[in-house]
């Protein structure tokens, strides 16, 4: 059967989820078995995004950061195909090396010529979400301040998860620039997997249709341009509606 794309003659523009998830030795127990339980449901309901968009196309590329970083079940470590990606559960121990993750996040918010992920005219840019209780072990800001020169990660969807009520909120805002898009799940009372499944899926939605405007006509900036990608504050601001906006319904279920 031909795809959706083909029949068209219009190819799909490509939007990469990177849930970039903290697996140390803090996140043992309950909480990385809630995160497991939100993202064995993801891949479905990101598929369902898919199934509705004729001019955007979802993909997913988790990575895992504990003692080092490292891209999670990814054939040759290339984004997969939400409709056949299938969740392992991930394992907490060891330190927290955030600046690894975003080491590794770096090398691959860049074009395709150059080894990384990022299409070049008409792509699109990413959703990036961090979930943590925070606490690095090793020289983030560093790191971080290399990543901040990339175009794509300033033009990306970026959310955090707080994960407990010790969490270090002031670290992962520095990641998302914007403390409304660091999800606090102690102040918000809501079961941990709801909240990841609510965050990646809603934030999903908001870049599939922000790319799909885009691909339709005007340059809505989550779209790269001749001269690079650039931030869409206002797919940014929606974006952060629509989670809140989940996180007040029982599931997201009810949203989709």
């Amino acid at each position: 059967m031909a795809k959706i794309e083909e029949l068209s003659g219009v190819a799909q523009s490509e939007v990469i989820v990177i849930p970039i998830i903290d697996v140390s030795g803090s996140m043992c127990g309950e909480k990385i078995g809630k995160v497991n339980d939100a993202m064995a449901e993801v891949p479905a309901q990101l598929a369902a995004i898919n199934d509705e968009s004729t001019d955007s196309k979802l993909l997913i590329a988790p990575m895992e950061f504990s003692s080092g970083a490292r891209w999670f079940s990814l054939k040759n470590n290339q984004p997969a195909a939400v409709e056949s990606f299938r969740w392992i559960d991930m394992k907490a121990n060891g330190l927290t090396d955030l600046g690894e993750a975003f080491k590794l996040l770096t090398e691959k918010l860049t074009v395709e010529e150059k080894g990384g992920w990022m299409k070049g005219r008409g792509g699109a840019a990413p959703v990036l979400i961090l979930i943590s209780d925070g606490g690095p072990t090793d020289d983030y800001q560093s790191q971080l301040k290399i990543l901040k020169q990339r175009g794509w990660f300033n033009a990306a969807l970026k959310f955090a998860v707080a994960v407990g009520d010790d969490a270090d909120k002031a670290v992962l805002a520095e990641f998302t620039g914007n403390v409304e898009a660091v999800i606090d799940t102690e102040v918000i009372r809501t079961d941990l997997a709801s909240i990841v499944k609510a965050v990646i899926v809603s934030a999903s939605k908001t870049a599939s249709k922000s790319a799909s405007m885009s691909g339709a006509g005007g340059n809505t900036a989550t779209v790269v341009a001749d001269d690079g990608p650039v931030a869409d504050e206002q797919a940014k601001a929606e974006a952060i509606e629509n989670v809140k906006q989940a996180l007040t319904l029982d599931s997201t279920d009810d949203l989709f």
